[in-house]
């Protein structure tokens, strides 16, 4: 399966905004970073129960990540990426390990007007789920 990350550095619009560095949060600390979307893969059930609300209560029947945006630029910039996050999840054309990226929640965090952070979840559907397809 394609990681998400590949996901959104291929499919990212850049009329939306300046594409950002791309990492994954369990390799790194998005702190380090001027502007980055930082995704981490759910790896046990138990952290998705209670947390999202799901169309199937299978922990097969999808892939689930953390993911967080932020930017040391300004809010408007935070606002353009989630944008783009969002564009690529409505558009993101599937192949035969990906369905459907489906965006999740979120909870924004200013830091002093210095540093903007939005965290969501997305959830990548695989294929042949019922009502997916």
């Amino acid at each position: 399966m394609t990681s998400l990350n590949s996901i959104l550095d291929s499919n990212w619009d850049g009329t939306i905004c300046t594409k950002p560095s791309f990492m994954t949060l369990r390799h790194g600390n998005y702190r380090g970073y001027q502007r980055v979307v930082g995704t981490q893969k759910i790896v046990k059930s138990d952290d998705m129960i209670g947390l999202l609300t799901r169309d199937h209560y299978d922990p097969d029947a999808y892939d689930a990540y953390d993911v967080i945006i932020t930017t040391m630029t300004s809010e408007a910039d935070l606002e353009n990426m989630i944008t783009a996050v969002k564009k690529v999840c409505a558009t993101y054309t599937p192949t035969s390990a990906e369905n459907i990226l489906k965006w999740e929640g979120g909870n924004y965090d200013p830091f002093n007007n210095v540093r903007w952070i939005f965290t969501f979840s997305i959830l990548v559907y695989r294929a042949g789920i019922v009502g997916y397809t």
